[in-house]
């Protein structure tokens, strides 16, 4: 139940981090930075979807 919270919170720590290592080693707005941003976003995107396909899988076993 608590997957989609989950994966939000990984989310916006880890592109917090991103932003903060990138503010320090170079600038924020760099595109390098930025597609490992966009990247990161595609990944917890991935993440987001597997939790969905799995609670839709179990939707229909009864529950012990």
């Amino acid at each position: 139940m608590l997957g989609g919270l989950v994966i939000w919170a990984i989310h916006f720590l880890g592109l917090y981090a991103i932003a903060s290592v990138a503010d320090v080693v170079s600038q924020a707005d760099d595109p390098k930075w930025r597609l490992g941003g966009l990247i990161f976003s595609g990944l917890c995107l991935a993440a987001a979807g597997t939790v969905l396909w799995a609670a839709l899988r179990r939707r229909g076993q009864p529950c012990l």
